[in-house]
């Protein structure tokens, strides 16, 4: 391929995703994200703000090394930061039974 600009066939919501998705995964390892998903927000200052759900596999949390999450968050903000996007994450950590049963109420 030559240099330039090309389509893309993700569009940039995914590709947005998956880099952060991505940013989890080397951290925590591929066995342990199931999925990223991001919304935006506010923070209790009422600044912009993305909030991020890591959807972990059950008994990740036994798998995982010491000071993986804090990795996590700095392989994070460092891609957020290459992105030059600029509201603060908020993370939260979740199996998909937690979410169904947090959906329940």
């Amino acid at each position: 391929m030559k240099p330039g600009f090309y389509i893309s066939r993700v569009d940039p919501e995914e590709a947005f995703r998956r880099l952060i998705e991505h940013a989890f995964v080397g951290a925590l390892g591929s066995e342990n994200v199931v999925r990223v998903e991001y919304s935006s927000t506010t923070d209790s200052s009422g600044n912009d703000a993305i909030r991020i759900t890591v959807v972990i596999a059950p008994g990740a949390v036994k798998r995982l090394r010491e000071g993986a999450a804090l990795d996590a968050l700095v392989r994070l903000r460092e891609r957020l930061r290459d992105m030059r996007e600029e509201r603060n994450p908020i993370i939260e950590y979740a199996t998909e039974a937690e979410l169904a049963q947090n959906a329940g109420h």
